[in-house]
């Protein structure tokens, strides 16, 4: 709380009041006060000789604090980080979760449709090997004329006939030397000869 106080003329030191410039004097102790009055116009103005002025303002900003509520203060601190970083965790491990089951439905909504728009037929009766290596031996059998390998290959199913019309599904392949197909109806994939084969 500011202090004020009146000043006689009975002073040992001299101050003048900035409105009328009467001389107020400045009486022991006096100093310690932050603001004076003048006796004449009743002028109230700050103590330029005030030495606790800079300390006050000082306390005022900075204000010292305890050891108890500085612990506190970082007790609360890394409270607040733990939490915040839970809580990002939490929600990264929910958009990676949900990313993944989006894109799992996506690709199964694009496969389905890209399925549908690759719809074949065989042209005519051929030979359709259960895996890319049986296929390119297949090749070899046939042009040695080993008849006892094919039938061989029918009877473990790693060769399948096909006849003419059966709807088959392009699932890849290089479009010269084989194509990869699944019969409607099955998910066993199988290496054909494109030239067999065209779309409906």
């Amino acid at each position: 709380m500011s202090k004020h106080i009146k000043i006689d003329i009975d002073t040992r030191k001299n101050i003048f009041c900035p409105k009328c410039y009467t001389d107020l004097g400045l009486p022991v102790g006096v100093e310690n006060l932050q603001f004076f009055e003048c006796y004449n116009c009743d002028k109230k103005f700050k103590n330029p000789h005030c030495k606790i002025k800079n300390k006050t303002n000082r306390a005022t900003q900075y204000p010292k604090k305890s050891k108890q509520t500085t612990i506190l203060d970082s007790i609360i601190s890394y409270s607040l980080i733990i939490i915040l970083f839970l809580a990002m965790t939490g929600c990264t491990i929910w958009f990676l979760r949900w990313s993944d089951s989006n894109q799992s439905s996506n690709s199964k909504y694009n496969s389905n449709r890209s399925e549908s728009s690759n719809t074949y037929q065989v042209t005519q009766v051929t030979y359709a090997a259960t895996s890319e290596e049986t296929f390119h031996n297949m090749f070899k059998y046939f042009r040695v004329n080993d008849q006892e390998v094919i039938n061989q290959l029918l009877y473990n199913e790693d060769l399948i006939i096909l006849p003419e019309g059966t709807k088959l599904y392009l699932l890849g392949g290089n479009g010269i030397t084989y194509a990869i197909v699944r019969e409607k109806g099955s998910t066993q994939k199988l290496w054909v000869v494109p030239q067999h084969i065209s779309k409906n």
